[in-house]
């Protein structure tokens, strides 16, 4: 397959993945689109890599779906230096995760994002403190298991800036993608410029 012609089945993968919006596997793209089913799997690797889009075990099959707002390298093939560069730590799964449902609770990251309990916990905490995410709905755990049972707290994500995850710092979170640092508990737009903005999460 000529390399221009590789370009377009890109071009054509990650338009037929918006207009889906949602899961989907190697396979039905493959079949929808009519065109190579482990080319297909390479391109969406190589979304995935880019940080672009999200790669999650539904049963036996991955399935893949876009992030939203984030524009891939429409060519084929995988690039090392992406791969290198955006490395995925267990926040930026978690981050991915949210971007992907919007709506998520604790034990949701842990499936999702193949992370523990307690690092999903914390740093949600922070994301809430910092002004990018919401409690949605809390469960009084003071309250009688048998009157709680069933029920569990959710997380709405509210400011969504860009591909890669804040980092957590001693005094707020540093949004990669804005150069900002969002200050703990304080209002969304007290925000500074912060020096050393090289450090990756």
């Amino acid at each position: 397959m000529k390399t221009n012609n590789k370009n377009q089945v890109c071009q054509r993968i990650w338009q037929h993945m918006l207009a889906k919006d949602c899961l989907v596997s190697c396979a039905d793209i493959a079949n929808e689109l009519a065109v190579s089913k482990n080319h297909c799997r390479n391109v969406l690797n190589a979304f995935v890599e880019q940080g672009c889009a999200v790669k999650q075990k539904v049963g036996r099959i991955f399935h893949f779906a876009v992030i939203a707002a984030s524009k891939p390298r429409l060519t084929s093939g995988r690039s090392t230096a992406t791969k290198r560069q955006h490395k995925k730590t267990g926040r930026q799964k978690i981050w991915n995760s949210l971007k992907i449902q919007r709506v998520v609770s604790t034990a949701d990251l842990v499936c999702l994002a193949s992370v523990t309990e307690a690092n999903a916990s914390l740093y949600l905490r922070k994301l809430v403190n910092s002004g990018y995410v919401r409690v949605k709905n809390s469960v009084n755990t003071a309250l009688a298991n048998s009157e709680i049972k069933g029920q569990v707290s959710t997380f709405q994500l509210l400011r969504d800036t860009g591909r890669l995850c804040p980092i957590v710092r001693k005094g707020g979170c540093w949004d990669q993608n804005e150069q900002k640092l969002y200050l703990f508990n304080v209002g969304s737009n007290a925000t500074h410029k912060e020096n050393n903005h090289d450090q990756v999460a």
